[in-house]
């Protein structure tokens, strides 16, 4: 457990640099992660959600990657490499409506989910039928960016115990509304939903 927080909090030390980042990228990183298993898991929506799972016997505990908002399970190609001596199972999911996951709308840009919890559903659907087995008798531990952040607090906010331990970062607990308060953010949203225009492009005015 200690090693592997001291490597997160520690992994410039041994990441891949930044000047070498194209070469090592195809030569070492990729490579990597093609090493893992692309998987699908139906969720209760019936979609078809696209994870990775990259599994050893010989090792003793797991991590569980979630991705944030627009972001596909490949972007955490080379964090699963700068951490692959650490004798840990990984597990990394794409939500749905990302990356190889499916989608709820035809316009494969838009970012759409008909209710927030849908994701915390999933994650909790995938973890009792796929991790959880499979990983029966390990600690698990869970690292969450972002939008992934905000669902694994849902999840965890449920009781759930299958972590002993998470780190959130930037988890997205909050949109910034500005120039407008956030009730009028959450009023605006609402009636849009209300008449229909749920699926569509949100009002957008570039206030820089």
């Amino acid at each position: 457990m200690k090693m592997i927080f001291l490597a997160l909090f520690t992994l410039s030390a041994f990441a891949v640099p930044e000047k070498d980042f194209a070469q090592m990228w195809h030569q070492d990183v990729m490579p990597h992660f093609t090493t893992g298993h692309q998987r699908t898991f139906i969720n209760s929506q019936g979609m078809k959600l696209n994870f990775y799972s990259f599994v050893k016997a010989e090792n003793t505990q797991t991590i569980v990657i979630l991705p944030g908002r627009t972001e596909p399970a490949i972007k955490y190609a080379e964090l699963i490499y700068d951490l692959k001596d650490l004798k840990t199972n990984f597990y990394i999911l794409d939500h749905q409506g990302q990356g190889a996951s499916e989608r709820l709308l035809e316009d494969t840009h838009k970012g759409y989910v008909k209710h927030f919890i849908n994701y915390a559903k999933d994650l909790n659907d995938w973890m009792d039928e796929v991790v959880v087995p499979e990983t029966q008798g390990q600690d698990r531990f869970l690292i969450a960016h972002s939008m992934g952040g905000a669902i694994g607090t849902l999840y965890l906010a449920y009781g759930k115990k299958t972590f002993k331990k998470a780190v959130l970062n930037a988890p997205m607990f909050e949109i910034n509304t500005k120039p407008y308060k956030e009730n009028i953010g959450r009023l605006l949203t609402s009636t849009l939903v209300l008449i229909g225009q749920g699926s569509k492009y949100a009002p957008y005015r570039d206030w820089e």
